[in-house]
């Protein structure tokens, strides 16, 4: 991963939405990583508990929320997912940063159709082994991957349901892993920017370059997407396994 972006002394510090110092958020990150021999198994503990426990889809304030907030209601997905496990390991001492870029909406078709082509998307960067691993592999949970894996054979989609046709839901805590924005080059159109490395969601809205839009119109329509999209979710995280 690229080192241009805040560093790693700097990305073991709470901030406001990365409250890695919030009682749930230290206790949550104790508990998980208990056994843990190093940083590597510490990681991936907590990685598969963000992609199991915290289930795929979009709560109302879509991704305003804390990641104490995010623990708390148990959904989420990129942008909210990141913001949770990026704070879970700042809490196990595990610097973590957050990467942003677009995506294509076409990731998400059979889900949720955004009026742009593109999105924004964020994924972590885990300093890990001297270096940035970048990971995003905890943004689906494994039964709806599954299911969505499944939908996109069946139909010759190479990105859809929420997954990238060749992404994996599983991380070793030492190479990159990607569920989403797998950029192998197998989809051209998967990203037209990338944005870098911040602190958190909230340092890279603030240089204005996102693609979502945040005026109180756009929200409104977004929460009534999003309702409909959880529908679909659900639906496809129920569906025969067949």
């Amino acid at each position: 991963m690229d080192d241009e972006g805040p560093g790693p002394d700097e990305c073991l510090a709470p901030t406001r939405m990365l409250d890695a110092d919030h009682a749930e958020i230290a206790a949550a990150a104790a508990r998980i990583t208990a056994g843990a021999r190093d940083d590597g198994q510490r990681a991936v503990k907590l990685h598969d508990f963000v992609r199991d426990e915290v289930l795929f889809g979009w709560a109302p304030g879509f991704d305003r929320y804390r990641a104490s907030e995010v623990l708390r209601d148990r959904i989420g997905f990129c942008n909210t997912k990141s913001t949770l496990f990026a704070a879970l390991l700042r809490a196990a001492r595990i610097p973590a940063r957050l990467h942003c870029a677009t995506i294509t909406r076409k990731l998400l078709t059979g889900l949720i159709k955004p009026p742009q082509p593109y999105v924004d998307h964020a994924f972590v960067e885990a300093w890990l082994g001297g270096g940035w691993v970048g990971v995003d592999s905890y943004n689906v949970d494994r039964t709806l991957h599954a299911r969505a894996l499944a939908r996109c054979r069946a139909k010759g989609l190479s990105v859809g349901y929420g997954v990238h046709a060749r992404g994996t839901p599983i991380w070793d805590g030492q190479r990159p892993a990607f569920s989403q924005y797998l950029d192998d080059g197998s989809v051209p159109e998967l990203s037209d920017e990338d944005f870098g490395s911040f602190m958190d969601l909230e340092d890279f809205k603030a240089t204005g370059r996102g693609r979502n839009a945040e005026n109180l119109a756009a929200r409104i329509g977004i929460r009534l997407l999003t309702r409909a999209a959880n529908r679909r979710v659900e639906a496809l995280r129920h569906a025969s396994a067949r």
